[in-house]
């Protein structure tokens, strides 16, 4: 699967959501840390994004799958400032943002 139909459905978070997780959800030192607000504000716009092309289970799943993923230890603050920064560019994602999509992806698919 070539990477632009990989992140493409992962891009479909869309800037404001992007934009409301940096303006206050992103917390800690290293690991990209989300408050509560902050994965609510994520599964909620994650899950509004992509429920018009996946079942709303499904959404609800890849999306609670991919903060997950961005909250583990090799996913940095940083990793997601530039997924962020990138969100139309996915050949610029970090390679940690991207294993986590793809991952997500895979396992959601329908």
């Amino acid at each position: 699967m070539n990477s632009k139909r990989i992140y493409g459905m992962a891009a479909m978070g869309g800037l404001a959501l992007l934009s409301a997780i940096t303006t206050f959800a992103l917390a800690g030192a290293r690991a990209a840390e989300f408050s509560p607000e902050g994965r609510e504000i994520f599964l909620e716009g994650c899950v509004e994004q992509v429920s018009d092309r996946i079942s709303q289970d499904t959404a609800q799943n890849y999306c609670q799958c991919v903060l997950d993923g961005f909250s583990q230890d090799n996913v940095s603050r940083d990793d997601v400032r530039t997924f962020i920064a990138e969100a139309n560019n996915p050949d610029e994602w970090p390679s940690q943002v991207q294993n986590v999509i793809r991952d997500c992806l895979q396992e959601y698919r329908q």
